[in-house]
């Protein structure tokens, strides 16, 4: 396109490409003045960014004229308008304003300026006769009827002409008439707003609603949305390419310094077209480059025929070749994403394997490339990894600000991982020291919501103040309601406070926002009551859980400084790992003849009881069922009666059929098994006072080898029915049997089984149990033993102290009672500010209910006993571990054993977890492994020789090695042993192969 006009028209922002709006050169601010004075820049082109900003703000409630002149400019930059066509619409556009007329001249081609003044001039003064000819013009003309002036027109016959000023106008609706000085006063008496009393505009048919658009465009980042801001990296390389085109050797040659042509046309000028015309889509970005690199290589200096943008068209300048190559990399930059296949282009980039769409950070990507066998040279060192091989090499003209000696020793090519393998770095904590930053952070977001909120109100009373005084104005006024529009100025609402807003409205919040930007004055005041409204509520809660909170702190603070308890909890953790129960059998280290612990029958009821109880909580999400172990091993094994497992006999789970004949002990006694119905999974039983129907869960165990008229025979469990084992080289021997009244056979003192790896396991876990608990009533016990009666010379003595140390043992042992619940009434509210806080809310704390769950327990005279229920409570996860710890101190004070007690639920939820997995394995291999191995110990109960021995260990390892479902479950299996009389457990490894107990599965 020409010259013309050419500041002016690079000048205004351009509509084909509004990428580029914003990053047009800015005014240079006063304090650049003296050091812009020595440069080569163009003043004129200032002239004309200064004169198109005068339009813009002159015509601000205008905003069609504004983009009208606009379009006058691009039009004919397009050559697609003449100079004369541009005159005529520019003169009828600014008929009102002559300055901007006279202004405008400025910018026309030289040959035509004088012509175009004249005809300027000549059209300002018509526009002026006209105006002052108004009056009588109109009186050449019958006034149309009264009503049509009053009703359509706003038609005021007393109005004075337009040289003078205007008489008041009555609006459409309005009651009085006003001036238009006075509107303009009133428009300029805004402070937090921008008025207009302009007719509104009717709604496009394409334009979304207030829910549309929340649903399209989601929460806005500022009300009103503030335009789109240059980015640093924009404004950085406009004004690097201002600094390098403004050097002298790229201007034109031949021409004066004051020349207007070396005025209007620079290489920086040159630049901007050619932004504007890769803008219209007339050239691709591939000519849009060359051009560039041709451009800053020469601007408008003599270039070569053959400067076509190609590197080998440029002379050998090296530090000209370094500036171009800086200018054309931050233009790249700059291009990524725009344009108009900008689409194409980011789809192509995130399809890419490391591009910006990925989530993976780059210690990941180069730990992800370290799974495989990397060699030594790739792991630098323990905390280094090297970048994959395919991902993208780092250039160092990334890093401009380099030097050469950084660029040889700053780290490109490696990263910095953590050396935690197994994630993360590892801290000392406990679960209170965790609630208490729980705690806190409750704390934090609930202040954080009501400051925020806060601070929403006191940035919109202003506002809804100054509403509300202009909408008082108006009806003083008699304008009609609607006829003023207002709209916020920019930054009146940013993130924060949209956020408030969003906070109180919910899943609203987005549409409510998007109609406060719409309309403020009708929608911001019931906004503000709104808030209002949360912040009294938001405050009264605060002062609630307040005196929650501080109860809650006094409870876990304690708590949370007792390291030692943390101490003990993780090394008896890492005692009773899988690894660490059987590392000693594997590596030869426990004797031959095993070990033997003592254990109490109180021990081994409660033990069941917890066990049971946690592993049918809602700690495991699971549908496994325990009761098969309990009933069929874990009863006969410790001698439990039928009246402690007779919860076990309701739950859900099929045993495995019983042939007909077969005895066995039921919840009702021993009886002898005459039908099973398989449809509807129901015994017939036969008892000794008669015939019963029996539910499958009712019968615990089948009794072998009691009846001495009957053939000794071993059964085995195969797709859920007992199946008589062939096994070779054993010849079951019976013992000699010693029959009850009921029918029962007197169990073995000693009760010996052959158990898998998992049942091994879950043994040593449930005997630890057994032995913690029984330290700790061993505690209890020797805390309640009566004192050695003292000599008779202190008898008369210590009379007196007894008695006080009996009235004050009293006073301790009662419970203490719980303070009194808050009133509502003594609870003063905050005021608006949040500058005070309620006195219930400083000196009251609220009752800890969940040690309130546990007072009980606490308060119980044995501490045993006590902590006993308080351990059932935990388990049944009726409380969370910090009221357990929290109510073990309690109960224990100072003991040493607080650790341990500490300790057993983790190891009670680590029991349960072991009995599941058994029962999952069986589950997955019915027939197999800890099943098999229970149904062999039913039938070598009554065993001559303890069991069976070793004979009968080797006929089931060889049966079991010949069947594949079996998977050597025989070559890692310990015998244990438990005697009913003395209460002593023992265990010993009887598998083939130490070294495959470490083996997962």
């Amino acid at each position: 396109p020409p010259p013309h006009m050419g500041y002016a028209a690079a000048a205004a922002p351009m509509h084909y490409a509004p990428q580029y709006q914003n990053a047009q050169p800015a005014a240079p601010a006063p304090q650049q003045a003296n050091a812009a004075a020595g440069s080569s820049q163009p003043v004129e082109f200032d002239h004309a960014i200064s004169y198109v900003t005068t339009i813009k703000k002159r015509f601000a409630n205008e905003p069609e004229t504004y983009k009208a002149f606009l379009e006058i400019l691009h039009t004919y930059q397009k050559e697609q308008r003449g100079i004369k066509d541009v005159l005529e619409q520019v003169s009828t556009l600014f008929a009102d304003h002559p300055d901007l007329l006279k202004e405008f001249t400025y910018f026309l081609p030289d040959q035509v300026q004088e012509q175009a003044k004249k005809q300027l001039q000549e059209l300002v003064a018509k526009k002026q006769k006209i105006r002052r000819q108004g009056g009588a013009a109109a009186a050449a003309y019958p006034p149309p009827p009264q009503e049509y002036q009053q009703l359509f027109l706003g038609y005021n016959p007393g109005a004075k002409p337009p040289g003078g000023a205007f008489a008041p106008v009555l609006a459409f609706g309005a009651t009085k008439p006003r001036s238009e000085e006075r509107e303009k006063e009133i428009i300029r008496s805004a402070v937090y707003g921008i008025l207009s009393f302009n007719p509104s505009k009717p709604p496009k048919k394409v334009e979304m609603s207030a829910a549309q658009a929340a649903a399209t465009y989601g929460r806005p980042r500022a009300i009103p949305v503030p335009p789109t801001q240059p980015t640093v990296a924009e404004a950085t390389f406009f004004d690097s390419v201002r600094t390098h085109l403004s050097q002298r050797e790229l201007q034109a040659d031949g021409k004066a310094k004051g020349s207007t042509d070396a005025k209007r046309h620079t290489p920086y000028i040159e630049f901007l077209k050619l932004l504007h015309v890769y803008a219209a889509q007339l050239i691709g970005k591939e000519d849009l480059v060359a051009m560039l690199t041709a451009l800053f290589w020469y601007g408008h200096g003599p270039r070569p025929a053959a400067a076509t943008g190609k590197a080998e068209a440029f002379p050998d300048d090296p530090v000209r070749k370094a500036q171009v190559d800086e200018l054309i990399s931050s233009f790249v930059k700059v291009m990524n994403g725009r344009g108009p296949f900008a689409n194409q282009e980011r789809a192509s980039a995130e399809k890419g394997k490391y591009s910006a769409a990925s989530t993976k950070r780059t210690f990941e990507i180069a730990m992800e490339g370290d799974k495989g066998e990397a060699q030594e040279e790739e792991r630098p060192t323990p905390s280094y990894r090297k970048y994959p091989s395919d991902y993208p090499a780092f250039s160092k003209t990334d890093f401009s600000n380099r030097s050469e000696e950084e660029n040889e020793v700053i780290n490109d090519n490696v990263v910095t991982v953590h050396a935690c393998r197994d994630g993360g770095f590892k801290k000392r904590g406990n679960c209170h020291e965790a609630l208490l930053f729980q705690l806190e952070d409750q704390r934090f977001e609930v202040d954080m919501a009501i400051d925020a909120n806060a601070a929403t109100i006191r940035q919109m009373e202003p506002v809804e103040e100054e509403i509300s005084i202009l909408r008082r104005q108006e009806e003083a006024d008699g304008q009609p309601i609607g006829r003023m529009s207002y709209k916020l100025k920019r930054r009146t609402f940013t993130s924060s406070h949209i956020a408030a807003i969003a906070r109180v409205y919910g899943e609203d919040g987005e549409e409510i926002l998007q109609h406060l930007k719409r309309n403020p004055a009708a929608v911001l005041p019931v906004v503000i009551k709104r808030l209002k409204q949360k912040d009294q509520e938001w405050r009264q809660v605060r002062a609630e859980l307040n005196k929650k909170w501080k109860a809650l702190q006094e409870r876990t603070y304690p708590g949370s400084l007792d390291f030692a308890t943390v101490a003990v909890k993780k090394e008896l953790t890492a005692q009773h790992e899988d690894e660490n129960i059987l590392k000693p059998w594997a590596t030869g280290s426990v004797p031959a003849a095993g070990t033997t612990k003592s254990l109490g029958p109180e021990c081994l009821n409660l033990a069941y009881t917890l066990i049971s109880d946690c592993a049918q909580s809602d700690m495991f999400d699971t549908d496994f069922d325990t009761s098969r172990v309990w009933t069929e091993f874990m009863m006969p094994f410790f001698g439990y009666d039928a009246v402690t497992m007779l919860k076990e006999t309701h739950a859900d789970y099929l045993p495995p059929v019983y042939p007909v004949g077969a005895k066995v002990y039921t919840a009702f006694g021993v009886g002898v098994v005459e039908h099973y119905s398989n449809d509807k999974q129901y015994y017939r039983i036969k008892y000794p006072f008669g015939m019963a129907y029996l539910n499958p869960n009712s019968i615990f165990y089948p009794l072998i080898g009691v009846e001495e008229d009957q053939d000794y025979k071993m059964y085995g469990r195969s797709n859920h029915r007992l199946k008589v084992l062939n096994l070779e080289g054993f010849e079951p021997k019976r013992r000699k049997l010693e029959h009850l009244v009921t029918g029962d056979v007197k169990p073995d003192a000693v009760q010996k089984a052959f158990v898998t790896k998992a049942m091994f396991i879950f043994l040593q876990l449930f005997v630890d149990i057994c032995e913690m608990l029984k330290k700790l009533e061993d505690e209890e016990t020797a805390r309640t033993a009566p004192a050695p009666a003292p000599a008779k010379g202190k008898a008369k003595a210590k009379g007196k102290a007894k008695g006080k140390a009996k009235a004050k043992g009293k006073e301790e042992a009662a419970p203490p009672a719980p303070p009194a619940q808050p009133k509502k009434e003594d609870v003063e509210m905050a005021d608006a500010d949040g500058a005070k806080e309620g006195s219930a809310e400083a000196g009251e704390k609220e009752p800890d209910q969940d040690m309130l769950k546990v007072a009980g327990h606490i308060a119980n005279p044995n501490k045993y006993k006590g902590l006993v229920g308080l351990l059932k409570a935990r388990v049944r996860n009726a409380v969370d571990q910090t009221v357990f710890e929290a109510g073990c101190r309690q109960i224990l004070g100072a003991s040493a054993s607080i650790g341990l007690a500490c300790y057993l639920p983790d190891l009670l939820i680590r029991a349960s977890d072991a009995m599941l997995h058994i029962i999952g394995s069986d589950d997955a291999k019915e027939g197999t492994g800890n099943g098999f191995l229970r149904d062999v110990y039913a039938c070598s109960r009554n065993l001559a020789g303890g069991g069976g021995g070793p004979e009968l260990l080797e006929a089931v390892r060889t049966y079991s090695r010949k069947l594949p479902r079996h998977e050597k479950f025989m070559e890692t299996c310990f015998e244990v042993e438990y005697n009913l009389g003395s209460g002593e457990f023992g265990c010993r490894f009887c598998g083939s192969d130490a070294g495959l107990l470490l083996e997962e599965g």
